[in-house]
């Protein structure tokens, strides 16, 4: 399987529940990294707003404000990572 494959499975599960929601960003902020680098910049860019908006609702940050992957790790349990 490959880590795209992967983060698509992941993102179908935790669409599915609300309790999942922080899940649901750090995945698609992971998932828009895998597609800028095969090149998919308008997919890149459409996933991580999606994160984006997530992280807002969750965390009261606005997109770009600390833009980074510990950001969304904040938004999971630590017994996931």
């Amino acid at each position: 399987m490959t880590i795209r494959t992967l983060l698509l499975t992941a993102l179908r599960i935790y669409s599915t529940g609300y309790k999942t929601r922080g899940e649901l960003a750090r995945t698609s902020y992971l998932m828009a990294s895998v597609l800028r680098g095969l090149g998919r910049e308008e997919d890149a860019v459409n996933t991580k707003a999606l994160a984006a908006m997530i992280r807002k609702e969750i965390m009261g940050l606005e997109p770009g404000q600390d833009d980074n992957q510990e950001s969304y790790d904040l938004l999971i349990s630590w017994v996931i990572r």
